[in-house]
């Protein structure tokens, strides 16, 4: 299991992806529960925003960044 916060440190593109591998997404309001995060904190991974302007990402596109990563890391390292 991995788990995206926008408070993580690590960003999504170092997920080490792999098959049966679980995303966990806080509520768009709320985000993660903070005992989660501390608990995880090895797991933690976030989308970068370099915008100061952007507070978040909708929680369905945020979804699609990672799932879309996940994705195409599995068939680059498939050789598809």
């Amino acid at each position: 299991m991995v788990f995206l916060s926008s408070t993580a440190k690590k960003s999504y593109v170092s997920i080490d992806y792999k098959d049966d591998l679980f995303f966990v997404f806080g509520k768009e309001s709320v985000g993660l529960p903070k005992d989660l995060v501390a608990d995880n904190s090895d797991k933690l991974f976030k989308i970068p925003i370099l915008s100061p302007h952007v507070r978040s990402l909708n929680l369905a596109n945020a979804v699609s960044i990672v799932v879309f990563e996940g994705l195409r890391s599995l068939e680059v390292s498939k050789g598809v």
